[in-house]
């Protein structure tokens, strides 16, 4: 199926059936290889999880210019800067969700500040592969030194 302007949502992990009987009027993906490629038509990533440490996803939104909003669970606020580049909602407050969600869609001006720094927000220094690797190889160096 193509993908164009609807509403399309990527459903996976427990109760997918339930889950496809709450949407009949959205497109459940299901898992995709085509990342880019969907993340690239949306106007806004709604995370749902409340389990999730970093989700890749974010960084892979990020990278695209597009908005997160999530629940504030353990490690999205390293990525997700409420009121910066999306909106952060208390765990399982799915109004709240709702209503940050439709201000990004009805907002533009809101939405489009939000995509800037969602782009800036994913070229921090802490976040590059350079920086991965070197602090990689000081926790190895270190482990190794006190080991010994």
């Amino acid at each position: 199926m193509p993908l164009g302007r609807r509403r399309h949502f990527k459903a996976s992990g427990g109760k997918r059936d339930k889950k496809e009987r709450s949407f009949r009027r959205f497109f459940l993906l299901g898992w995709r290889r085509d990342i880019k490629a969907v993340i690239s038509i949306i106007d806004v990533l709604v995370l749902t999880s409340l389990w999730e440490g970093s989700p890749l996803v974010f960084l892979e939104a990020m990278c695209l210019s597009k908005p997160i909003v999530a629940y504030d669970i353990c490690g999205a606020s390293e990525l997700v800067k409420d009121n910066v580049n999306g909106f952060l909602v208390l765990p399982k407050d799915t109004e709240g969700l709702a209503l940050k969600v439709n201000l990004l869609l009805e907002n533009r001006e809101v939405c489009d500040r939000m995509k800037k720094f969602a782009s800036i927000v994913i070229s921090r220094e802490d976040l590059s592969l350079k920086f991965m690797i070197e602090s990689l190889d000081k926790l190895y160096s270190s482990s190794v030194t006190n080991a010994g």
